[in-house]
């Protein structure tokens, strides 16, 4: 399970993993970040190791379209 964050342009976006998928125990690592996501607390963002996104790496533009 992948998360993001973006806080302006794309030097500014971040992503996360949770190791665990939802049916194995993941839900409990998301629910909390997700619920002080939505209170607008910073705390949840501590629960995870956040790195830069590759926009290139994870969103390929496909050979056939122009770039």
């Amino acid at each position: 399970m992948v998360f993001e964050r973006r806080q302006g342009g794309p030097e500014s976006h971040y992503r996360a993993e949770v190791p665990l998928p939802a049916e194995q125990g993941g839900e409990e690592v998301v629910i909390p970040i997700l619920l002080d996501w939505a209170a607008r607390r910073a705390s949840g963002d501590r629960a995870l190791s956040w790195v830069p996104w590759d926009a290139e790496r994870e969103c390929p533009v496909p050979r056939d379209q122009p770039t």
